[in-house]
């Protein structure tokens, strides 16, 4: 039987963590020494405690950020990671006094420390990164689709975004043919059970590597509970959607976030509505209906990013890319999601939350659900300003995938989740690529509704 490589990713896993840790760990030593020796400062560190609490907290960081996953994310992606890490690290270190614990540095030594553990670990990134693909190169793999149509889309996604395939046969079900099995990988999109079953007993028999694109169904059953009828197994599906326990502490942070952002947003958003105004001397924000948990219908808020009434001649349609009506700061507006700042007063309202599920238009909501039968589950929770589909989706990621991500995320929601998509939201402001539009043409029915043009009425508050 072939192995496939998820012991040797551990492996290189844990050696790249080690190799961190020791960066990490001797650019303190570094900085602790230069203090006390060359600096002559008052030598009041306890060293054994920095080193603990330096591993420990440098482990966690980049753990949750991802920063570890470096060959399996793009380099830029692990760089921030990386970015945020050494961030939280330091700042959590300077906070070691508040805790009875010795560890007084200057402020120059401190931010020298920062500075050069983060100097040190982009060199880290940089070179996993490419010794990554020189270990594990990318593996042939097979698509097997319900249709012809979705095995070309799924190959082509495999193609362009996976770090660990190579597709060396597309094909549905009718199609297909192990023959003498080329492959190392199979995956399954949009197969009923009875036909995965039996592809999966054969690589079973092969050693070959089985991943499944999952349905809500597979979500469901993938976070079930078991419990027994006598000698009878039996599953128990979660319900979508969240405790009163897990709403009660949401909702808490999402006060303590959006009046935490209105306060250090309040001039930053001024200045950019007061930019927005001068271009045409319009109203600089934008409010439209969209829906939240349980389709209540509540008017959300943004900084207008194209020319007022831009839907006057086209009617509802996906900006497309270097849209015409796109104002040329508003451009720049979309590309950092800037145009999303005004919706924490919809969070501090109640209306949204920080993390969830983006919001979409009823008119738009009732297209998708007629298409996508599972589409109306995202209404489990309330909408957010960012979500696990608007931080791995891009602006022309079917609805599809878009669902997929936005059950996810209600299936297995987390106080650690919800961090770390805000943490992601944070590389994605950087990323171009997220909001450009769609090259070529606009769609009738847009995959992300709540980025189109924005309506006449756009200039009400």
């Amino acid at each position: 039987m072939r192995e496939t490589n998820g012991g040797g990713t551990g492996a290189f896993t844990a050696a790249a963590a080690t190799v961190a840790l020791f960066f990490c760990v001797g650019a303190l030593l570094t900085g602790i020494w230069a203090e006390e020796q060359l600096l002559s400062g008052p030598g009041s560190v306890n060293i054994r405690q920095a080193v603990f609490f330096s591993a420990v907290l440098s482990l966690a960081a980049m753990e949750m950020t991802g920063a570890f996953r470096v060959g399996r994310r793009r380099l830029f992606e692990v760089a921030f990671s990386v970015l945020i890490s050494v961030v939280v690290v330091n700042l959590g270190m300077i906070s070691l006094p508040f805790f009875a614990i010795s560890y007084v540095l200057s402020p120059y030594t401190a931010a020298a420390i920062a500075g050069a553990q983060l100097f040190l670990l982009w060199i880290w990134a940089a070179v996993f990164h490419r010794l990554y693909f020189r270990v594990f190169p990318r593996r042939p793999a097979a698509v097997v689709a319900d249709s012809r149509e979705n095995a070309v889309y799924c190959a082509e996604k495999i193609e362009k975004h996976s770090r660990e395939f190579t597709v060396v046969q597309a094909a549905d079900w009718d199609a297909y043919s192990s023959g003498p099995l080329p492959h190392a990988a199979l995956i399954l999109c949009g197969l009923d059970p009875a036909k995965q079953a039996g592809l999966r007993e054969q690589c079973l028999e092969n050693g070959i590597e089985v991943c499944v694109i999952p349905g809500l169904w597979d979500l469901s059953v993938h976070k079930s509970r078991p419990f027994q009828f006598g000698d009878m197994l039996a599953l128990r599906l979660r319900n979508l959607g969240l405790t009163w326990e897990q709403r009660a502490y949401k909702r808490c942070i999402d006060i303590v976030v959006s009046l935490v952002a209105i306060a250090v947003l309040a001039l930053p958003v001024a200045v950019l509505a007061a930019i927005v105004f001068l271009q045409d001397r319009r109203s600089p924000f934008f409010s439209q209906e969209r829906l939240t948990r349980g389709g209540r219908v509540f008017r959300l808020y943004k900084l207008r990013t194209m020319v007022f009434g831009a839907e006057d001649s086209t009617g509802p349609a996906l900006a497309a890319y270097e849209d015409a009506r796109v104002t040329p700061f508003g451009r720049f507006l979309r590309r950092s999601r800037l145009d999303e700042l005004p919706q924490f007063l919809n969070v501090l309202k109640g209306d949204m939350s920080v993390v969830g599920p983006r919001p979409e238009r009823q008119h738009f909501h009732d297209l998708y659900a007629a298409k996508i039968p599972e589409f109306g589950h995202r209404l489990a929770v309330k909408a957010g300003i960012t979500g696990m589909a608007h931080v791995y989706g891009r602006y022309d990621t079917r609805p599809e995938e878009r669902i997929r991500l936005d059950l996810h995320y209600i299936l297995n929601f987390s106080l650690l989740l919800d961090i770390k998509i805000m943490i992601e939201t944070g590389r994605i402001m950087l990323s171009r690529s997220y909001a450009e539009g769609l090259k070529g043409k606009r769609a009738e029915v847009p995959d992300e509704p709540e980025r189109q043009a924005e309506t006449a009425g756009a200039g009400r508050r």
